[in-house]
C-alpha cells in the first residue's frame, strides 16, 4: 500500500481546486465513503476546515491522503487503514472526508480502487498537526497494513527509519 500525504488549502481557490480534482468523474468512478465532520457533505466540510484555519495561525487547512492498496480492500479493512492512518498522524478526532476513486487505470496493477482523504490540519482543540516525520510514519503504517491483510509488502527507501518506527 502506498500512502501519500500533501499539505493543501493556503487559499479558497486550493479547497476548489482540490475538491474539483476528487470528485472528477470523467475518467473514474468517484464517490465521497464517509464525512467525519460535523457538516452535512464533502463542501462544507473543506469550508469547515478552511474556518478553522482561519481562527488559528495555520497556514494550511488540510492535508490530502492518498491510499493505494496493492490488492483491493473490503470495506472494513478501507475504514481499518483510515483509521490508523489517522492515528498515526495525531488526527483521530480531526474533520476528514474519505473518496474512493474506481474504474481508473493505473499501470501494471489490478487494483480497482484507490481512496483519498482529506484531514483537517487544525483539529477541534484548536492545535495543528504534528506532520513531522510525516514520511517514516505514513510508511510504517502501511507495511503494518500490508503485513496485517495479507498483501505483498512494498520495498520502501527508508526501510532502517520504519523499523525504528514500528
Amino acid at each position: 500500500m502506498i500512502v501519500t500525504t500533501t499539505r493543501h488549502g493556503r487559499t479558497r481557490r486550493d479547497a476548489r481546486y482540490l475538491l474539483a480534482h476528487l470528485s472528477r468523474r470523467d475518467v473514474q468512478r468517484s464517490r465521497v465513503v464517509h464525512v467525519g465532520a460535523p457538516v452535512a457533505d464533502e463542501r462544507a466540510a473543506l469550508d469547515y476546515m478552511q474556518a478553522l484555519r482561519d481562527g488559528s495561525r495555520a497556514t494550511v487547512s488540510f492535508h490530502h491522503l492518498s491510499l493505494s492498496p496493492g490488492q483491493p480492500l473490503t470495506d472494513e479493512q478501507r475504514d481499518e487503514a483510515v483509521r490508523r492512518v489517522l492515528a498515526a498522524m495525531g488526527a483521530e478526532d480531526h474533520a476528514h472526508v474519505i473518496w474512493e476513486h474506481a474504474q481508473k487505470r493505473r499501470r501494471g496493477r489490478d487494483v480497482d480502487a484507490h481512496y483519498h482523504v482529506v484531514v483537517s490540519h487544525i483539529g477541534p482543540d484548536g492545535k495543528a498537526l504534528r506532520d513531522g516525520r510525516s514520511y517514516v510514519r505514513l510508511e510504517a503504517v502501511a507495511r503494518a497494513l500490508e503485513a496485517d491483510f495479507g498483501h505483498e509488502i512494498i520495498p520502501g527507501r527508508r526501510p532502517a527509519a520504519v523499523a525504528a518506527e514500528l
